[in-house]
């Protein structure tokens, strides 16, 4: 059974990943207009907004696929595995897509920078796994969609805005997720069965 729900957890990061990609591409198709010149379109699509935005989707659509989705084939600390596996299928689809835009775009990212969006989408995946198993609310938990938005809109800045500091910056980011996930799930059951 458990592996069922893991290759569900793993397909449901993939299709988070996929409708992220396409409300992207919407959003892009809309901002991109045939007023401006190419140049003003690359800026405006470069800009701290656009970064708010591509942050906020994924991590709505994220949200949403743990909320509606993991929460259905977990309990307790498989509820924080099959969130990290849902990790997985999401920056499985993040990485193929970085890697082939650096092959065909001749970006300068190294390889740390396309492989670390895998350790940062496994564990915000994972952040919201822990968060909403004991949350007692049943609504939005605003907190921690925000706080994973904040995080990986640093995350994405550092990266393109702050090429000197970004390993320090997503080094840190990670160390904070991982040490969150750890405690998560040494604690998870013990939080569970107190509530």
């Amino acid at each position: 059974m458990y592996l069922k729900n893991t290759i569900q957890s793993l397909f449901w990061g993939i299709i988070t990943a996929g409708m992220s990609l396409i409300f992207q591409l919407v959003i892009i198709s809309l901002a991109i207009s045939s007023r401006y010149s190419a140049e003003t379109d690359k800026i405006l699509l470069g800009s701290v907004l656009f970064l708010a935005i591509y942050s906020l989707s994924e991590e709505s659509f994220k949200y949403f696929i743990v909320t509606k989705k993991i929460i259905n084939l977990s309990y307790g600390k498989t509820f924080l595995l099959n969130s990290w596996i849902a990790g997985i299928g999401f920056s499985l689809v993040e990485s193929f897509i970085i890697y082939q835009k650096n092959i065909s775009e001749k970006i300068d990212f190294s390889l740390i920078d396309v492989f670390s969006t895998a350790p940062l989408h496994i564990l915000t995946f994972g952040t919201l796994g822990y968060f909403l198993a004991i949350s007692e609310k049943q609504g939005l938990n605003i907190k921690i969609l925000l706080f994973n938005f904040i995080i990986h809109l640093i995350y994405n800045y550092s990266i393109i805005y702050l090429e000197s500091y970004s390993h320090l910056i997503t080094g840190l980011l990670i160390t904070i997720l991982l040490i969150i996930n750890i405690y998560g799930f040494l604690i998870v059951n013990k939080k569970l069965a107190s509530d």
